[in-house]
């Protein structure tokens, strides 16, 4: 069987309750005091702790507090490594630098040089190694 990742991100928070979150999620409260959220596949239900997910169409889903936390880590809006150019290598007996250069903004390009002989190689590279910010706007 064929293995995939999700390629896009989401955004998400921890549903507390408040009437702010119900209204911005249209959460309905039944008679027991069950809460649904509406989804694209119907109504869900959703309990306190539950995180709210928005996809990359706007719509929206509840994810179990443990299986959030299993599944997905924040993501911080890029790393040293592609904002700063700072070596993706951090290791004291590397005879070469792994960076990312933005020289051409619209065409990053991930740089393997090896200061003491001038090797130097380059590929195209459409995400951050380290912390998977996307780095160009085509994934081709």
């Amino acid at each position: 069987m064929t293995k995939y990742r999700k390629k896009s991100l989401i955004e998400a928070e921890q549903w507390t309750g408040s009437k702010v979150m119900a209204d911005k999620y249209h959460i309905q409260f039944g008679a027991a005091g069950d809460m649904r959220i509406p989804t694209l596949e119907g109504d869900m239900t959703l309990d306190f702790g539950d995180y709210i997910a928005t996809g990359v169409r706007g719509e929206h889903w509840a994810i179990e507090e443990s299986i959030f936390k299993e599944t997905y880590g924040e993501v911080q809006d890029g790393c040293g490594c592609c904002r700063a150019q700072t070596p993706l290598n951090r290791t004291p007996n590397s005879d070469f630098v792994i960076t990312i250069s933005k020289l051409d903004p619209g065409n990053p390009q991930l740089e393997i040089s090896m200061d003491e002989d001038g090797y130097f190689a380059d590929c195209p590279v459409n995400f951050c190694p380290k912390c998977g910010r996307k780095l160009r706007e085509d994934n081709e």
